[in-house]
């Protein structure tokens, strides 16, 4: 196994999360082609030139076959993000897991790097830009385990509601920052917004 991405004093896996539903998609949209591949082996490459190893947090054992990376299943099933979540920070021996959601097809190494690397070293860490926070792209601490436990016994699922129950710290991505891109977290759940995308990457304009 290689070993762990050290950074900011801390070790760093990472995990991206393919477990949802796709119901707006109409099909399993970590399968659908985007820009040559598809959009979960386009995140795994992207995750993986910030942090290794990269997992797959995939709600259900076996739900993929990806030759070189492992898939991962939800301890806790049907609590949406939040258990694919949950599930990488069981599986990680590191002190922290950068997660990335699978339809996030603009994120960049830089952000992740800069995530990755970011103070403070136990708080979550998440980007916003462009008047979008997102959750599902950001450095979660393993220490969580416990409080997330708790979190989802009491039957609650929402991401930014537990975010903000613990230590959390935002980075912000103006228009002026070097990473600024804009659509740099817009995410894709029907085919209008794959197709959107797709022709973005055409003309350039990410």
């Amino acid at each position: 196994m290689p070993a762990l991405v050290t950074r900011a004093s801390i070790t760093v896996s990472g995990a991206v999360l393919a477990g949802g539903r796709s119901l707006r998609m109409g099909e399993d949209k970590a399968l659908v082609q985007f820009h040559g591949t598809t959009l979960l082996e386009h995140s795994i490459r992207i995750l993986q030139s910030a942090v290794h190893p990269v997992v797959v947090a995939c709600g259900q054992a076996d739900r993929y076959l990806l030759p070189g990376v492992r898939c991962i299943a939800d301890g806790i099933q049907d609590r949406g993000p939040l258990g694919g979540i949950l599930a990488a920070l069981e599986e990680s021996s590191a002190d922290a897991v950068l997660i990335l959601a699978c339809d996030l097809p603009f994120v960049t190494p830089g952000l992740l790097h800069t995530l990755s690397t970011a103070p403070p070293a136990d708080s979550i860490v998440l980007p916003a830009s462009g008047g979008e926070l997102q959750p599902l792209c950001g450095r979660y601490p393993r220490s969580l385990k416990p409080a997330l436990h708790r979190f989802l016994a009491e039957g609650r699922r929402k991401v930014m509601d537990f975010v903000e129950s613990q230590n959390h710290h935002y980075i912000v991505i103006t228009p002026d920052h070097p990473l600024f891109r804009p659509s740099l977290l817009a995410n894709i759940n029907t085919p209008e917004q794959l197709a959107q995308a797709e022709a973005a990457i055409r003309r350039n304009e990410p």
